[in-house]
């Protein structure tokens, strides 16, 4: 199925427009007041920390604890904000739950003025595209670093190796999207949120209403 065109340009006008109620709104100052009112401690700092396919993160330093990251997921890019939001909860909670694999904690979550938020414990490290570029200047085009130490690669392709193994432990009786119950257990009893789905809406203009909604 081909891209829509006009689709596109309506989807990249609601990005931009976002993006702007993001600075009427001080999304800084206000990832900070999230993080209050969830955490009860006060923030020092807070500062613009990434912008990925699906998440804008605001990094949220704290007087008493460690720093958070609050995500807003943006409009123009996830037509289903809210359902990916409580999707990505459920999957993490579950994760940090059967599973031994190192995940920052689900901090609280909710609606904003600029849509539904996330705040996680924020992880110290480096990303692997560091290492794998060859330059970090933003303004270069990006190339792989052929200088690139193999102890490094290996520690790394061991790391996803051991997550890939111990995800693949997990069992389901059905394909869906995973609900947290009121004691605390999993089951699949929603649709899958797939990145075919978002793209057809976004990029091709489907009728949300015409996707599935039962698992």
């Amino acid at each position: 199925m081909d891209a829509d065109n006009e689709a596109c340009r309506q989807n990249d006008t609601m990005f931009i427009v976002w993006t702007r109620h993001l600075e009427k709104y001080k999304t800084d100052e206000l990832a900070a007041r999230l993080a209050f009112k969830h955490l009860s401690r006060e923030p020092v700092d807070a500062m613009y920390h990434s912008q990925g396919s699906f998440n804008r993160c605001y990094r949220v330093k704290l007087r008493d604890g460690p720093d958070v990251l609050v995500r807003f997921p943006p409009l123009g890019r996830s037509m289903f904000r809210q359902e990916k939001l409580e999707d990505d909860i459920a999957v993490m909670e579950y994760i940090a739950s059967n599973t031994s694999i190192p995940i920052p904690r689900v901090l609280g979550h909710g609606k904003s003025a600029v849509g539904p938020y996330m705040i996680l414990e924020f992880v110290e490290g480096k990303v692997l595209s560091e290492y794998l570029r060859a330059s970090q200047d933003p303004k270069v085009p990006s190339t792989l670093n052929l200088d690139l130490d193999a102890t490094t690669l290996r520690e790394a392709y061991r790391g996803m190796a051991k997550i890939l193994l111990e995800l693949s432990t997990c069992r389901f009786p059905a394909i869906g999207g995973l609900v947290q119950g009121a004691l605390g257990g999993f089951s699949v009893e929603k649709r899958a949120m797939t990145f075919n789905m978002n793209e057809f809406v976004g990029l091709r203009n489907f009728p949300p209403k015409r996707l599935s909604q039962h698992s």
